[in-house]
C-alpha cells in the first residue's frame, strides 16, 4: 500500500512539474528576448543568442549558441534575412526538429509587419542588402503591437493551458506601449519634416515614424565602410541640404560620422541598436526612452 501511495505522489509531482514547466524560448536578439519575457512573464524561460555589442548582421556562430538551441521549445527571430549569415549553421548544429523553419516552434517576427524598401532583384554589387526589405523594422514603434501579438499567439499555441494569461499580458503590454508612444512622439515632434543622415540603412523605419527624410547614408553601399574620397563627395552632395542630425549604431566605428558632423556642424548621435547595448537600455521601454532622449532637440 505504501508503495502505491508513493508511486501516486511521484506521478502527481511529475504531472504538476510538467504542467508548470516554463516554455523554453531562444531569441536571436535582446529586444526579441525582452518582448517574449514581457508577454510570457514567469511562464517562459528566455535565452538570447546575440550579445548586444554585436553587429546584428555578423554574430559569431559559436558552438555555444547551438547548445542554447538544443532543448528549445521556441525560436523567435527578427527575420527579413537579418540572421541569414550566421543562424542557419547554428540551427543545423543544434539538431532540434522542434524549432526548424516552418515548424510550430519557429517564429519569424518579420512576417507580422510590412518591410520597407524591398529589393527582389538586388545583387552582391549592391552591397549587403536584404531582398525582402529593410529588416530594421523594430525602430518603428508602431510595429510593436503586431510583434507582441505574434509572440502571444505562438505562446498560446505551444502552451494552451496558459493562453488566457498570455492574452492578458499582451493587453497590459500594449496599453503601456501605446502610452509610451504618445510620450515619445510629443518629445520628438520638432523633428518632423527635418532631414537625417545615417551611417547604415538601419533607421529608415525610425525616420518614417518621425516624419523625417533620410537624405544620405554614409556607407557607399550597405556593409561597405566609406573611404576618404567617398566622404568628400558626400560632403559636397550635402552642401545644399538642411541636415538636422547624423546617426549611427553603437557598434560601428565613429570616425566617419564624427568627421562629417563636424564638417557640416550638425548634431550627431550614437543610438543603441538593441536592448542591453547600454547601461540604461535594460528593456524595450528604457531602450526606446534612451533612443528618444538622444534624438530629442
Amino acid at each position: 500500500m505504501t508503495k502505491i501511495i508513493w508511486a501516486t505522489l511521484v506521478a502527481l509531482f511529475c504531472y504538476l512539474g510538467s504542467a508548470n514547466a516554463a516554455v523554453q524560448v531562444v531569441a536571436t536578439y535582446g529586444w526579441i528576448g525582452d518582448l517574449v519575457q514581457q508577454i510570457g512573464q514567469d511562464r517562459v524561460s528566455v535565452s538570447v543568442l546575440a550579445q548586444p555589442s554585436f553587429d546584428p548582421h555578423f554574430v559569431p556562430p559559436k558552438p555555444s549558441l547551438a547548445v542554447k538551441l538544443r532543448n528549445a521549445d521556441l525560436l523567435v527571430i527578427n527575420g527579413g534575412q537579418l540572421e541569414i549569415g550566421w543562424l542557419p549553421p547554428v540551427l543545423r548544429q543544434a539538431a532540434n526538429a522542434r524549432i526548424q523553419p516552418n515548424s510550430e516552434g519557429f517564429l519569424d517576427l518579420s512576417s507580422f509587419v510590412t518591410l520597407s524598401n524591398p529589393r527582389p532583384h538586388a545583387t552582391r554589387a549592391d552591397g549587403d542588402v536584404h531582398p525582402d526589405g529593410n529588416p530594421h523594422y523594430v525602430f518603428n514603434p508602431d510595429n510593436m503591437s503586431a510583434l507582441a501579438y505574434g509572440v502571444a499567439h505562438r505562446l498560446c499555441q505551444l502552451d494552451k493551458a496558459s493562453c488566457g494569461f498570455y492574452e492578458q499580458s499582451l493587453a497590459r503590454f500594449d496599453e503601456r506601449w501605446q502610452a509610451a508612444k504618445i510620450r515619445w512622439q510629443a518629445k520628438l515632434a520638432p523633428l518632423k519634416g527635418q532631414h537625417l543622415v545615417q551611417y547604415h540603412e538601419s533607421f529608415d523605419d525610425l525616420a518614417h515614424w518621425l516624419g523625417m527624410t533620410v537624405v544620405a547614408n554614409i556607407e557607399p553601399v550597405p556593409g561597405v565602410p566609406p573611404s576618404a574620397s567617398h566622404l568628400e563627395k558626400l560632403l559636397k552632395r550635402l552642401a545644399d541640404q538642411q541636415v538636422a542630425m547624423i546617426v549611427q549604431e553603437h557598434f560601428r566605428d565613429k570616425e566617419a560620422t564624427e568627421w562629417l558632423a563636424k564638417q557640416r556642424q550638425v548634431k550627431w548621435q550614437v543610438l543603441p541598436s538593441d536592448v542591453g547595448a547600454t547601461e540604461k537600455s535594460k528593456d524595450l521601454f528604457s531602450w526606446f526612452d534612451e533612443i528618444v532622449d538622444r534624438l530629442a532637440p
